[in-house]
């Protein structure tokens, strides 16, 4: 294993201990040696997606939308509700010439710092608990 797929695991098993310990709303899974770590929100048509970026030290927290642009427009529909609610601005990405949408929030933080770790783990979760409560139903909703 290469020290970024290294990195990549440890990182996501200390993100599945944080689940366990302090996020109810989440079921952990099994860490893996990649760069992004997906959590259920409820609904077969979203997730909400933890992603890290070695490269260019940052890490987002998601909601990924896998091929079903009508949903991300339903969803776009409450931009301004949600972005209130959450008290953040999301980036919203319909991306036309894919088959996913992704509503993110970036956070610039070098994760090859282990000592970030602790800190970036928090935010990223803790958006990810926000997100959670601010899409679950609303997706759930969707006809």
């Amino acid at each position: 294993m290469t020290s970024t797929k290294m990195l990549q695991y440890n990182y996501w098993a200390k993100v599945k201990e944080e689940i366990d310990n302090k996020y109810p709303e989440f079921r952990s899974r099994k860490p893996y040696a990649q760069n992004f770590y997906n959590l259920a929100l409820g609904s077969s048509l979203a997730e909400i997606s933890l992603n890290i970026n070695t490269q260019n030290s940052e890490i987002k927290s998601q909601i990924w939308i896998g091929n079903n642009k009508q949903l991300f427009d339903y969803l776009y529909e409450f931009k301004d509700e949600i972005e209130l609610e959450l008290e953040l601005e999301l980036n919203w990405k319909r991306l036309d010439n894919y088959k996913a949408s992704i509503i993110e929030i970036v956070k610039n933080i070098d994760i090859n710092n282990e000592s970030n770790w602790d800190e970036s783990i928090k935010w990223q979760l803790d958006i990810a608990s926000k997100l959670y409560d601010a899409f679950s139903d609303r997706i759930k909703n969707f006809n």
